[in-house]
């Protein structure tokens, strides 16, 4: 179910390819805390919000592929299922579990306690972070553009690479710069996630599949976390 003639590539102009690649540099590394510079931190978390916005066009144009083949929304339930029972159910209910205890490690997922934190604080700001900004910066930065610019030159890079920063970034504060590389044992549950959306990506064409995907994956996230602190 493609969009025929139409290839996965990203066709933004240069100077917002550069502006995505920066924030991807500054996003995925959180470069600003081994620095100690909370200054570069903030202005990362502004540069997001201007990402978005000059990216606006784009997203639209990705929206419109989805109207030009409507059939491909069907995509979206089927991805959703898939990130379900690949990510949530056979990793972090099943494979990490058995992991854990056979190396004999009690640990946590410090980017899930981050998160769970915030939501207990300000829960509105953290759910429109979670479900709707994040989805959506990181669905530019990782498939957009890390893999819509390596798909025309390898497949296999386009999804190694994205998929690999993609879960860097959920635990490289933690893992790296916070001295717990216990952490990096979440990172392969982030990896996963980051396969399926670009996979969906890839089938539909259209990055607003994926964003959908991600949107509503982490609004379930988001639920069952509200459901457990009341």
């Amino acid at each position: 179910m493609t969009i025929t003639g139409k290839t996965i590539e990203n066709n933004s102009s240069r100077w917002k390819k550069i502006l995505c690649l920066i924030m991807l540099f500054l996003y995925c590394s959180a470069i600003s805390r081994p620095l100690n510079m909370p200054m570069l931190g903030s202005l990362s978390n502004l540069l997001q919000f201007a990402v978005v916005i000059v990216m606006i066009p784009d997203l639209f144009r990705e929206v419109k592929k989805i109207k030009d083949n409507p059939k491909c929304l069907i995509l979206v339930p089927v991805g959703l299922i898939v990130l379900i029972v690949a990510q949530s159910i056979l990793w972090d209910s099943n494979l990490l579990p058995f992991i854990r205890k056979s190396l004999g490690i009690t640990m946590n997922d410090a980017n899930f306690d981050s998160v769970t934190d915030m939501v207990k604080n300000h829960p509105v700001i953290m759910g429109t972070m979670v479900c709707v900004h994040g989805p959506i910066i990181e669905e530019i930065l990782y498939r957009y553009t890390a893999f819509g610019i390596l798909f025309k030159k390898s497949r296999f890079l386009a999804y190694l690479v994205s998929a690999l920063l993609f879960g860097l970034q959920h635990v490289i504060d933690a893992a790296v710069w916070g001295g717990d590389p216990i952490q990096f044992l979440n990172m392969p549950g982030y990896i996963i996630a980051g396969f399926v959306f670009a996979f969906f990506y890839s089938k539909s064409k259209s990055l607003a599949v994926s964003i959908l995907i991600h949107m509503i994956g982490n609004s379930i996230g988001m639920l069952v976390m509200f459901a457990s602190l009341h």
